[in-house]
């Protein structure tokens, strides 16, 4: 039941995340935006990991501080920036249905490798979660900041969908590295410190420098919100994965979806329109989420 609660807990702070990175992308480029989320969060993190002290733990760490870097390095740089531009190019209602593909990689890699075991209610549930996307791409939502090309729609699919696939590679290197060390505030901090790194070492990049430099001080407002609210958002994640198996974990999170689409139509009707295609597609994947979820807790 505290998996339950902390995954929902974190579905509702990644929709609030992605809400806030459509302001955000609307103003400054999202890979320099990555850059400022990273540094933004890892002060976070750190000082809740030193307030709740556990960091005393981290000599217990040893080889899960690499699964907590691959982590890392799957879900914040690789994942992250694949997210945020795909939101910049087809908005975060779409963006986020399609990376609700990601629980499918994560379920066949938690039963390969963590011997996670799926039942024919899995794949049904499955079945669902991949229909969202399927049904989105039949029928696009439209955003009202421009029209948006063929090509630049096509892109932006292909990026989430990459981003997805990363982002199901995650959890697997999350849940991996706390079966050898239960320390989430700790293992959430190693990844943070590795995706700062990895950011700041793309400041050496002339045009990424740019980037940077020349965000507004409104985008680096709505960046800085946006990595705040995703560092807890974060938070909940590492420690429902520590609370209960990956299967219900990533599916339950899926219900992001449910709240972004609400959250758009209350603060970002300007920037993006929701359309019934969209709608039906959450549906299909929270209709996933739950039957998988009804089988976690069977």
């Amino acid at each position: 039941m505290l998996a339950v609660a902390l995954a929902l807990s974190a579905a509702i702070l990644f929709a609030l995340n992605a809400i806030a990175l459509r302001r955000a992308t609307a103003h400054g480029p999202p890979l320099a935006g990555l850059l400022v989320s990273a540094m933004t969060s890892l002060p976070v993190i750190a000082i809740i990991t030193m307030a709740t002290g556990e960091y005393r733990h981290y000599s217990e760490i040893g080889a899960a501080a690499g699964l907590f870097a691959l982590a890392a390095l799957a879900e914040f740089v690789i994942g992250g920036a694949l997210f945020y531009t795909a939101i910049s190019l087809i908005g975060s209602s779409r963006t986020s249905v399609l990376v609700g593909t990601y629980p499918l990689f994560s379920l066949v890699l938690a039963a390969s490798i963590l011997d996670e075991r799926i039942s024919l209610l899995v794949a049904a549930g499955g079945l669902l979660v991949i229909s969202g996307p399927i049904v989105l791409a039949r029928g696009e939502a439209s955003s009202t900041l421009a029209s948006e090309p063929r090509s630049q729609t096509s892109r932006g699919i292909l990026l989430a969908l990459g981003a997805a696939a990363s982002w199901g590679l995650a959890p697997i290197f999350i849940k991996s590295a706390l079966d050898r060390a239960p320390f989430p505030l700790l293992g959430n901090l190693i990844a943070y410190i590795t995706s700062g790194a990895v950011m700041g070492a793309l400041v050496a990049e002339p045009r990424f420098r740019r980037s940077v430099t020349s965000l507004s001080r409104q985008a680096v407002g709505w960046y800085v919100i946006a990595a705040t609210i995703g560092s807890a958002a974060q938070i909940m994640h590492f420690l429902a994965l520590g609370e209960g198996d990956v299967s219900v974990v990533v599916l339950l999170i899926q219900t992001q979806v449910v709240f972004i689409i609400l959250l758009t139509m209350l603060f970002n009707r300007t920037l993006e329109t929701v359309r019934p295609h969209v709608i039906v597609g959450a549906a299909l994947v929270v209709a996933g989420a739950g039957l998988i979820t009804y089988h976690g807790a069977g």
